[in-house]
């Protein structure tokens, strides 16, 4: 819960749910939820991607999705409604979900470490996920689409913001690799982004 509210609730249509191993149903929130409080908004989800880790909780290689679980972090939708405290300029407004939540008020959250937050829920994996028609969001985890990007290749901004992220702490230690590997005469491992406007 966040400021009173549950985040990652179904706001109203269907939902795909892991229901069990290698087990899918397709569900439907029940009714709208309450007048939405404070700093959130009902994103209606246009695009969701399938992670690897998605696959591994439906195979039940993971134990992080437990049954029934609606999965998905990986996506971008539409501001549909917002929260009192809102800028009523998010409606319309094209998104790329944020997946981690954190609670804001935990000492390493304060001490601006909100990666190390104590209470902290991730999207589609401790909390109902994005492979939902709509769902609950804090504004502070919505990144605006730029214009020129589809809502389909917003989808890969999170895994590649985890890659960027992971070249980012090895630095020049990638450089040195892909130089031995070239000196041993075996291809050293690349990854290609296209983009298709």
């Amino acid at each position: 819960m966040i400021l009173g509210f549950a985040l990652g609730v179904l706001a109203a249509g269907a939902a795909v749910v892991l229901a069990g191993t290698s087990a899918w149903l397709i569900a439907r929130a029940a009714e709208q939820p309450p007048v939405l409080h404070l700093m959130v908004a009902i994103v209606a989800v246009r695009a969701a991607g399938i992670c690897g880790s998605d696959v591994h909780g439906f195979t039940g290689e993971s134990t992080r999705r437990i049954p029934p679980m609606v999965m998905g972090h990986e996506a971008t939708g539409e501001v549909v409604e917002v929260g009192a405290e809102v800028s009523p300029e998010w409606l319309g407004r094209r998104v790329i979900l944020q997946p981690f939540l954190w609670c804001g008020t935990c000492d390493t959250c304060r001490s601006g470490r909100i990666n190390l937050c104590r209470n902290r829920h991730f999207l589609g994996a401790t909390i109902g996920g994005a492979m939902a028609e709509r769902l609950v969001m804090p504004v502070r985890n919505l990144v605006p689409l730029p214009g020129a990007l589809s809502l389909v290749h917003g989808t890969l901004a999170e895994p590649l913001s985890v890659a960027l992220h992971a070249v980012a702490q090895v630095g020049d230690r990638v450089h040195a690799f892909q130089q031995r590997a070239y000196k041993l005469q075996r291809p050293a491992a690349s990854v290609a982004v296209r983009y298709d406007a």
